[in-house]
């Protein structure tokens, strides 16, 4: 419905394009689209369409993504992974050689899940070799289970680390999942 939204008037002109939201327009499974133009959503289409990551100043290429089998790199909940992370302590996951993941990976698609986090707060994702960037991965309050969707450069340090950065209200913990489908050469 979002694709049908955005190539129909009044978005079809070429000047901005819907985005998901809880106003507007409703997809039927619990959100909306906007009923104007959005151009936030309108400059995500173009970077997508540039193979472009804005936060990390990237350029990712045509041609040089790879699909793997949708594969879990790191599940705190499963015993010898954990334990839950503690707000404001980075863990190290390291990715290559995970997963089918090789050493030339300059960036992976992963799904982030959150679930039982004890407070509100959220998780940063970011490559090893790199400082804490100011975007949040993902936003998550007291006892939800979310997730979201991310491409993010892993450390060219040889197994190819990303850090995560929690940071839970109350000093809490949250269990994290991270998988796999893919990854950048």
């Amino acid at each position: 419905m979002l694709a049908q939204a955005q190539s129909t008037a009044p978005f079809g002109d070429g000047f901005g394009i819907a985005a998901a939201s809880r106003d507007g327009l409703t997809t039927g499974f619990g959100f909306s689209f906007f009923r104007r133009r959005h151009v936030g959503a309108t400059a995500w289409d173009v970077f997508a369409q540039l193979a472009f990551n804005p936060f990390y100043g990237i350029p990712v290429h045509r041609g040089e993504v790879f699909t793997l089998t949708p594969c879990r790199l790191l599940d705190t909940r499963a015993p010898g992974q954990g334990p839950a992370l503690t707000s404001q302590i980075t863990r190290a996951l390291a990715t290559v050689g995970v997963c089918g993941i090789p050493p030339a990976a300059k960036a992976v698609i992963v799904n982030v899940t959150v679930t039982g986090p004890s407070g509100a707060g959220y998780l940063t994702l970011y490559s090893g070799d790199q400082s804490l960037p100011v975007a949040a991965t993902i936003t998550f309050s007291a006892g939800q289970t979310r997730t979201n969707n991310a491409v993010l450069p892993v450390a060219a340090d040889g197994v190819g680390t990303l850090r995560i950065y929690p940071l839970v209200g109350g000093n809490g913990t949250v269990h994290v999942i991270v998988d796999t489908s893919g990854y950048f050469e």
